[in-house]
């Protein structure tokens, strides 16, 4: 749905959920984190579903309800023969969809035919009960609602799909927390569950869990017991220096330069509870972070260690903890150590929805349930005794109020414990997986309880939901064996012999036209149609008033694969409730499964164009009107889409009016042109209204990178730097490097880490504040350029990537690779650019703030590498200038079609900014935002300009689809202002 830009994200190729929670000082309490989801092949996904639940579970008379999140993969799901349902449950986290193709639970799926669903927890992700996270909203927040949650979803699946319930095979799978409710699910609802999967479950709610931080020093005694003694040197310096460090400038001047404190402890008014926060935050980021994802992380407890007794990081152990925590501050993307007690309570304090946010829902849940409190209260600790459990419960009362103190929280956990059994509980069928070295194993069960039928499995080496991950060569032999166990018990819970699930795994192995495509909305069956050479589509009826309309919404595809994810989502949803409408979404030629051609090749994609894609669009919607027998004079169909496919649908409405009522094209660039060095103009302006100091501080090390660059060739000790600067992947000096590498390095770093920035702002994990709090803050280095390496860091992190690749010869082989694959959309899309429409993102503005590298022949050289020499920019101008004469660019003249940008969006600048005169159709600026805001759905946090747009849009929406004659009067350009902000919108008399 989104136009790329064009080679920043390409460069996920190259370089490939930063979450606000893990900044320092937000998080010093360690949560049980959910096992990390790594997004993969998501054609096999229909995502964003949701099912109604019930806020109050245990209270029938209320009726108040909200909308739970879930996704499924039908893939392997074998219908006709069995009825296995794979559940994962979600966490305190937001349940994204990369878990539903990827980790060991998929092969076993495959092996057994099953269907896979991943269910969001209620608070958290897009799960929510109520708009905020008041103390008093957060009531219904716990184990026992969630349960009960997930007991009516299985009955709402069981008849969604049509299966019994004496017949469905039901099994459980979870990590961390969700592992724990996958445990007591099972024991809850034996019923509904058949069997249940618990990797790193921990069963016993404890007050004091001072075992976690004893489990810790026990990993890292692994490596050495050097290790463990220089950690413990290293606290027991820092509590020397911070027991005087309030009297004494000199010492806590010390302190601040060595773990780069975002507050001066020289300068500031540090309280007690300050130096418990900066204690507990340097042991649970530097040493209980790593050790509990060892295995899953770019820093291991080894890479840990090696600093920590290595004499050289630094004279003293303390010194040697300060490189440690530099280090993870660079991991993370972070300048500096935020340690302040107040900055943790007030970060908790925050109700504001964020879907990525779950620190205050689990602080929560710690308080009124758990404790689960990781404290320095071990009889030999090694990490220092300052936060001890008076500093979690202090915490409780401090975010929550003065009622959820002590007494509260031991009542919580007396009676979560005597209602699941914690480590007690004896049910049949569940498999207790945990790793040696993951601190949280002691609060599982760890022995099999003799005559039910559990199993306890533990592994030697290993950490926190290691059995979760897909198998690889470097598993130990141990967790391979358990993998296999685990595989087999499932099959004796599901009452599957060998040999049918031998069976099963043929068949699943065979072509890919056994399996079926389609895609299913949330309530109602969709269709989806895939022929050979036929464009895909998914269809969803659940509005459509068929009996008393002919309304007709039609989502184009564009430049990516259509998954059918939009038919559950979007603002769209709700007009299309409103005005009874059938929703489609139509997936573009050559993107994913709508290939004409068995590869990419040149040839192949002679026939990929706008021209043939609006063909095909026409085709389409008369054979739909035929299905469903709306006659062609009654139809009344509406084109909406975002970036490029916005682009389809006013074109789409200006050459095929007779069969498209009106059009909603959002973000839709509509003057094609060679060099848009305004693109980068806008990221700069954006990245400006942060603060000028950003945009200066980033032109100033664009400029100190371009001249250290300029001495490539000389084998200059600066290329040194900026290999560590930005962690390149390969080295800068040697002397193979072109100057097309380097104008790939610069172009990179200012589409990845601020144009993307810039035009995802408010949506993506990274914004503008973020990236511009490093630019401008100069203890995150001693020159700009290597503030820009912080940024760097903080987006190789954010993608899990250990290295920046900026050769230009990986780039052109990966654009070259003709094979076709349904994710991908890179080739395809460049071609379009260099055939039609250019949008070539080049820094050859006058005053450019990126450097001047990557001007319009590093562009156009791509396309002949790529392509091949005719594809010259002679043939892609002469591509732009068709398209803009067949098409009208930005002096296009056609009725109902609604014209939508942000002011953020650096598209908008190529895109319809102003109505033209007599013309009946509208346009709608709105402050503040970017790419497509309005095609997303409605949120507390819009603006009110935003909420005046989506209802602008809806009333038009609903004029063009009037049976009465419309008459439309000429435009007004008016401003609508609201506050200190700008809607400027063409107001049209309607009626």
């Amino acid at each position: 749905m989104k136009l790329e830009l064009l080679f920043s994200i390409i460069f996920l190729v190259l370089v490939n959920n930063s979450n606000a929670d893990y900044a320092f000082g937000h998080r010093g309490f360690r949560v049980l984190d959910p096992p990390e989801d790594l997004t993969r092949d998501t054609t096999r996904v229909t995502s964003n579903l949701f099912i109604e639940q019930k806020v109050d579970n245990f209270n029938s008379s209320d009726t108040r309800t909200y909308s739970q999140r879930y996704h499924v993969n039908e893939y392997y799901y074998n219908e006709t023969a069995k009825n296995h349902v794979f559940l994962l449950l979600g966490g305190e986290w937001e349940a994204t969809t990369g878990w539903l193709t990827y980790g060991a639970w998929i092969e076993t799926a495959r092996q057994y035919g099953a269907l896979l669903i991943y269910l969001e927890h209620r608070y958290y992700g897009y799960s929510h009960p109520f708009s905020d996270l008041s103390t008093e909203n957060l009531q219904y927040l716990s184990a026992t609602q969630a349960l009960a949650d997930t007991a009516n979803f299985i009955e709402y699946i069981n008849n969604q799909y049509n299966i019994s319930s004496s017949e469905a095979k039901w099994i459980a799978f979870g990590g961390s927390y969700a592992g724990t409710l996958a445990t007591w699910l099972r024991d809850k609802y034996p019923d509904l569950v058949a069997g249940a999967v618990s990797s790193s479950g921990p069963l016993e709610a404890v007050l004091d869990f001072h075992k976690y931080y004893q489990v810790v020093r026990e990993s890292l005694a692994t490596y050495s017991d050097s290790c463990v003694e220089n950690v413990r040197e290293a606290f027991s310096q820092l509590e020397e220096l911070t027991s005087s460090c309030l009297e004494e400038t000199e010492v806590s001047g010390e302190i601040d330069t060595i773990f780069k404190l975002c507050t001066s402890i020289a300068e500031s008014e540090v309280t007690d509870n300050d130096l418990s926060s900066l204690f507990e935050y340097i042991a649970g980021y530097n040493f209980a972070y790593i050790v509990q994802y060892n295995g899953r992380l770019s820093i291991t407890l080894d890479n840990i260690c090696d600093i920590m007794t290595n004499e050289t990081s630094g004279n003293t152990a303390l010194e040697r903890l300060g490189k440690a925590n530099d280090l993870l501050l660079s991991y993370f993307g972070y300048t500096c150590s935020d340690f302040l007690y107040e900055s943790t309570v007030e970060y908790l304090k925050d109700t504001v929805i964020y879907s990525s946010s779950m620190s205050r829902q689990w602080y929560y849940q710690t308080c009124t349930e758990y404790g689960f409190y990781q404290t320095s209260s071990q009889e030999d600790p090694i990490f220092g005794s300052r936060f001890e459990v008076s500093f979690y419960t202090n915490l409780c009362v401090d975010v929550f109020g003065s009622m959820f103190n002590e007494t509260r929280i031991n009542q919580g956990i007396k009676e979560i414990n005597n209602k699941y059994g914690a480590q007690n509980v004896s049910t049949s069928n569940i498999v207790h997986f945990h790793g040696k070295i993951d601190p949280w194993y002691p609060l599982g069960k760890l022995t099999t309880t003799e005559d039910i039928g559990d199993t306890v499995i533990i592994v030697e080496g290993v950490a926190h939901c290691a059995s979760m991950y897909a198998s690889s060569a470097n598993d130990p032999a141990d967790l391979t064996a358990a993998r296999v166990e685990i595989d087999r018990l499932i099959g004796t819970w599901l009452e599957v012999s060998t040999d049918e699930s031998e069976d099963s795994e043929g068949a699943d192995e065979s072509e890919d036209s056994n399996v079926p495509d389609d895609t299913e909305d949330s309530e109602n069956p969709d269709e989806s149609q895939q022929d050979n050479s036929s464009s895909r589509y998914h269809v969803s009826e659940e509005y459509f008033n068929e009996t008393s309309t002919n309304n007709v919404f039609l989502l184009l595809g564009g430049e990516s694969e259509s998954t059918g994810t939009w038919l559950g989502y979007g603002a769209w949803i709700d007009t299309a409730k409103h005005y009874g409408a059938l929703l489609v979404n139509l997936e573009h030629r050559y993107y994913g499964n709508s290939q004409p051609f068995t590869d990419l090749s040149v040839d192949s994609l002679q026939y990929l164009s706008v021209s043939q894609a609006l063909a095909d669009t026409a085709n389409f919607i008369e054979a739909i009107n035929e299905k469903y027998n709306i006659s062609k004079s009654d139809a009344k169909w509406i084109a909406f889409g975002g970036s490029y496919a916005g682009t389809l649908a006013a074109w789409l409405r200006q050459e095929y009016p007779d069969l498209v009522a009106g059009a909603m094209a959002s973000s839709a660039p509509l003057e094609a042109l060679l060099d848009f060095h305004e693109y980068l103009q806008v990221v700069r302006n954006g990245m400006g209204n942060y603060s000028q100091k950003c945009a200066d501080n980033i032109k100033e090390a664009f400029l100190e990178l371009e001249q250290i660059t300029e001495i490539c060739y000389e084998g200059d000790e600066a290329f040194d730097e900026l290999n560590d600067i930005f962690q390149l992947c390969d080295d800068i000096g040697r002397t193979d490097i072109t100057d097309k590498d380097l104008a790939t390095l610069s172009q990179y770093l200012a589409d990845e880490n601020f144009a993307y920035t810039v035009q995802y702002h408010g949506r993506a994990a990274i914004n503008i504040d973020r990236v511009c709090e490093i630019m401008i803050n100069e203890t995150g280095g001693s020159s700009t350029l290597q503030r820009l390496g912080q940024v760097n860091s903080l987006f190789l992190n954010d993608s899990q990537q250990t290295c920046t690749d900026f050769k230009y010869s990986n780039l052109v082989q990966a654009w070259r690779n003709t094979t076709i694959d349904p994710s991908s959309m890179m080739r395809q899309w460049v071609y379009q650019t260099c055939t039609e429409f250019g949008f070539f993102q080049t820094s050859s503005h006058e005053d450019s703030t990126f450097g001047t590298l990557f001007n319009i022949t590093y562009f156009t050289d791509l396309c002949i590498d790529v392509f091949g020499s005719e594809f010259n920019e002679t043939l892609t101008r002469s591509g732009i200038e068709k398209i803009n004469n067949k098409y009208g660019g930005r002096n296009m003249n056609m009725s109902n079609i609604v014209y939508f940008h942000g002011s953020l969006d650096p598209w908008h600048v190529v895109g319809k900014l102003e109505a033209s005169k007599d013309a009946d159709h509208t346009v709608l600026i709105v402050n503040g935002v970017s790419h497509c805001a309005n095609m997303m759905a409605v949120m507390d946090t819009d603006s009110e300009e935003m909420a005046a747009a989506r209802s602008a849009i809806d009333r038009l929406i609903g004029g063009w689809l009037s049976s009465a004659a419309l008459t439309l009067g000429s435009s007004s350009l008016a401003k609508l202002i609201f506050g200190s902000h700008i809607l400027i919108a063409a107001i049209y008399a309607m009626y």
